[in-house]
């Protein structure tokens, strides 16, 4: 215990058996201060910014889940699965594109297209057609959904004689925000003659699970713990790093408890250095120790800072994000149009 207590008091204290240079001070000790305060800083923003920001981006309106989420409704109706046909896809693709270009919302265009005269022109020579649209949603289930509760809608959705779909998003204005604009094609090829060239299904999107950042930290966790100087404790270990390191992820409190604790160390051997022996204590020493006090308190102050302005700008987006701004107008359809 003895061994244990001189040896504490020779990184803190200056004094003759360490030269009157508090092993704290010295440069390798410093670098590893400077690299807790710098990794619990870079941790605690990115477990808290990157989330936010992701929170604060609207999800997507993704065109293999508008198929899987038709289908889905289809058949609870007792209705066939429908196909993804390339030659729909690219004709809603082509009218979503043209409505985000052009700033405007309706099944006919300005200039008085007919929906079905982009059918004909990606060459899909229909028995059967059909045709939805949405505006302002940033989710597929929200769209499919608003569709569902208007008949129209739902009746095009549900329809028996449909054996094809195609899906089309474009971004774009509309009445001056930004949108996204979603265009959904029904089809049944004219007396089913195959005058149509049939699209393998596209794979479905795999969306992988993200961890939250578990492989992140215990590479972090390495570098860390790799950090720690050889004459410090031997139980500071990887593991023991990875778990601190986890416990000031997304907590304000543990990121200032930890920075503040790397401070009052430092902090304590500068006053002790100044207090003490000043005269043969080199000058680099002291301006280090300083230095990364300074770091830490700074990192402190701006974290408070920055949870204050992201828990009110979570707030405002997630309250702006709430409101029902989808718009889908009516659906239609049609049925054996004269080809020329």
């Amino acid at each position: 215990m003895g061994r244990f207590f001189r040896n504490l008091l020779h990184h803190i204290v200056p004094t003759r058996g360490n030269a009157y240079r508090p092993r704290l001070l010295t440069g390798p000790w410093l670098l590893f201060f400077l690299t807790i305060v710098l990794t619990v800083e870079g941790v605690f923003l990115a477990s808290t910014q990157v989330p936010l920001a992701g929170r604060l981006l609207p999800a997507a309106v993704v065109e293999s889940e508008v198929v899987v989420l038709t289908n889905s409704q289809r058949a609870q109706y007792g209705a066939e699965t429908l196909t993804e046909n390339i030659l729909l896809t690219l004709a809603a693709q082509s009218k979503a594109e043209d409505m985000a270009s052009r700033g405007y919302f309706s099944h006919v265009s300005p200039d008085g297209t007919e929906p079905w005269a982009w059918l004909k022109q990606a060459g899909y020579v229909y028995q059967y057609a059909g045709e939805n649209l949405a505006v302002r949603f940033d989710d597929s289930s929200a769209v499919v959904g608003a569709w569902m509760a208007s008949p129209s809608h739902r009746e095009n959705i549900v329809k028996p004689e449909y054996t094809h779909i195609g899906i089309g998003i474009a971004q774009g204005l509309y009445d001056g925000s930004p949108v996204t604009f979603v265009v959904q094609y029904f089809g049944t090829p004219l007396a089913r003659a195959e005058v149509t060239t049939q699209a393998e299904t596209p794979a479905r999107q795999i969306v992988a699970e993200v961890e939250s950042g578990a492989g992140a930290i215990e590479d972090v966790a390495g570098a860390v713990a790799s950090a720690v100087p050889s004459a410090a404790v031997p139980n500071v270990t990887q593991t023991t790093v990875q778990q601190f390191l986890r416990a000031v992820a997304g907590n304000p409190t543990s990121t200032a408890l930890a920075l503040g604790t790397v401070a009052a160390i430092v902090a304590l051997v500068v006053v002790l250095g100044f207090g003490m022996h000043i005269q043969v204590q080199p000058v680099e020493m002291l301006f280090g120790g300083s230095l990364v006090v300074a770091i830490a308190l700074f990192f402190v102050m701006f974290n408070g800072q920055i949870v204050g302005v992201s828990n009110f700008a979570q707030e405002a987006a997630l309250g702006s994000l709430a409101e029902p701004r989808g718009i889908i107008g009516e659906g239609i359809s049609t049925k054996m149009p004269i080809v020329q």
